[in-house]
């Protein structure tokens, strides 16, 4: 019998995906609009640590990518945000890439590849 899948037995759904992703997401966009200012107020030290908050944030959506990947089988979309993190961390003068391969990242996240293979090959 066919029916339609909102859930998985193993990853996560897709309103948890988006949670997950973009309460990180978001929160990288504030730390790159206030890394300036607290690196000036506190001679350089602020700015590393922000760069390693930073880092954690692009773990976590790494982390919401792979879970969901599982989910809709896609397991390999956990290189999107870990690929903006060494952009967004490391090489932070090139100003699109992490949001590009974000927008990709939260894409691949919410399509349900499974349940459309699944339904394809049934017919």
């Amino acid at each position: 019998m066919n029916q339609p899948s909102t859930s998985s037995t193993r990853g996560m759904s897709k309103g948890m995906f988006l949670a997950m992703f973009l309460i990180p997401c978001v929160l990288t966009y504030v730390i790159g609009w206030v890394s300036p200012l607290v690196g000036l107020a506190t001679a350089g030290v602020g700015w590393v640590v922000l760069r390693v908050v930073l880092a954690i944030l692009y773990v976590w959506m790494a982390v919401a990518s792979w879970m969901r990947g599982a989910a809709n089988g896609g397991k390999w979309a956990v290189a999107l945000p870990l690929t903006a993190g060494v952009f967004d961390v490391f090489l932070a003068f090139v100003p699109f890439v992490p949001s590009v391969l974000n927008i990709v990242a939260l894409v691949v996240g919410t399509r349900n590849r499974l349940a459309a293979a699944s339904t394809a090959h049934d017919q």
